[in-house]
């Protein structure tokens, strides 16, 4: 197996300044009218499930895996690809039952 790197996450349109800078700013702000940064993320969190964006690194990475996952099978059909995606500490990615 190759080297894992760390890709800059903007390959994916994804901007970890931006949103931290959009935290901040809505932090500020709300600050400002006495909100607290627990009303804001239980708001947020609200938000979320309504837009149905909860877990969205669960998400993202289910839909990385299966790209992959596809992408083998298409050149190596005799493959055995198979994943799971639970979280930080229990996501795994398996080639012929070998973990990745």
């Amino acid at each position: 197996m190759s080297e894992i790197k760390k890709p800059n996450l903007s390959v994916m349109d994804i901007y970890p300044e931006m949103l931290q800078d959009a935290y901040g700013l809505c932090e500020a702000i709300l600050s400002d009218y006495g909100y607290t940064e627990k009303e804001f993320f239980r708001n947020f969190d609200d938000a979320l499930e309504e837009y149905d964006l909860d877990n969205l690194s669960n998400r993202l990475v289910d839909v990385m895996f299966n790209v992959a996952k596809r992408m083998i099978e298409y050149s190596n059909p005799d493959e055995d690809v198979d994943y799971y995606v639970n979280g930080l500490d229990d996501t795994h990615f398996y080639i012929n039952g070998e973990q990745m």
